[in-house]
């Protein structure tokens, strides 16, 4: 056994001679045979791997619940301890790696050994509300809240020893954004178009990162906001975030409930209050010498009748009733050269 012979560089070759002794002396020493073997090679530790990185993106998941994958990937070290730079001749190999994982300022948990073939390893996110448990295939478990950093490092070993960590490379774990507020909607024509403001928490917690978010309003007839039935469901997406939002392709004389939210990578905000709103919007381009327009259907009790003539208001009437007179000041006349359009904004029910 060679105990102490980290005075020689690795990657060093030794010969080696056997002799033996007896009281006598010494024998000659003799040349142990190789034959198609290399020479003994000193090992040392591999270097560190190289240029670490670790990303959140999106991962499958149950329907109903999240899920966040953190990638870590890495370059193989450049020396695996036999003192030359990796490459097909290498005279030693590699056992594998060690990653280590820690949240924040953490207890760093056990390593976890990845083989030598791999330069890149997943972690995945179970999320519950701002908090979430990080794990990996094998018996890593991690509490974690967004905001944290989630940190990697990773370290080389070969046959022989382990080599040194590589700097610390992390990121910052995103969870939900906070919830929209002030949600308002409004008509035009037969489209309605939601205002809102944007939450502060894009989904970092209190950390001063900022996640780019999607702007998404929703429409439809039930209240449960089925994609799928008998009710209408309409949506549109604004990739770049902000508000306001258009719905469009509506049906006129309908009504709707409203929602936004917004959403990062990891999922949907949770939803504010629901406006409900009345889309009903026609025009009558001539009136008859009738004093008295007709509503072409029934609509909810408490509903705000508005009157306009060429886009000024002339009277508000809030009835129940499916028939309502026309103000006096509205003639036969004003009737032929002008346009009258009739809106309703439904009130709470």
């Amino acid at each position: 056994v060679f105990e102490d012979l980290a005075w020689l560089p690795t990657g060093t070759t030794l010969n080696v001679w056997v002799q033996a002794h007896n009281a006598m002396g010494s024998s000659d020493p003799v040349l142990a045979p190789r034959g198609k073997e290399p020479p003994l090679l000193l090992v040392g530790p591999p270097t560190a791997p190289r240029a670490v990185v670790v990303s959140q993106t999106t991962a499958p998941s149950a329907p109903g619940t999240l899920a966040t994958r953190f990638g870590v990937v890495w370059s193989a070290p450049g020396d695996y301890g036999d003192g030359r730079a990796a490459n097909n001749t290498d005279r030693t190999t590699l056992l594998g790696y060690n990653v280590v994982v820690w949240c924040g300022g953490g207890t760093r948990a056990a390593p976890i050994l990845v083989g030598a073939s791999l330069t890149s390893f997943d972690l995945f996110a179970a999320w519950s509300g701002d908090r979430f448990v990080l794990a990996d295939k094998s018996s890593l478990r991690l509490n974690c809240t967004k905001g944290d950093a989630v940190s990697v490092e990773v370290s080389a070993r070969n046959l022989y020893i382990a080599g040194p960590a590589s700097t610390a490379a992390g990121v910052t774990a995103m969870g939900l954004p906070g919830a929209v507020q002030n949600v308002a909607a409004s008509k035009v024509g037969v489209s309605v178009e939601i205002e809102f403001d944007e939450p502060e928490d894009t989904g970092f917690g209190n950390s001063s990162s900022e996640a780019v978010l999607e702007s998404v309003a929703q429409a439809s007839t039930c209240s449960a906001f089925p994609r799928t039935g008998k009710c209408e469901f309409h949506e549109t997406v604004n990739a770049g975030g902000g508000s306001p939002v258009v719905l469009t392709g509506l049906t006129n004389r309908t009504v709707y409930y409203v929602r936004a939210f917004v959403r990062n990578l990891v999922g949907d905000s949770p939803l504010a209050d629901t406006p409900v709103i009345l889309v009903d919007y026609f025009t009558l381009p001539v009136l008859t010498d009738e004093s008295k327009v007709r509503v072409a259907r029934p609509y909810p009790p408490s509903v705000a009748y508005h009157v306009w003539q060429n886009g000024a208001k002339q009277s508000t009437a809030n009835i129940a009733l499916t028939v309502f007179s026309l103000p006096s000041a509205l003639t036969t006349a004003d009737a032929v050269t002008g346009e009258y359009k009739f809106t309703t904004a439904a009130k709470t029910e």
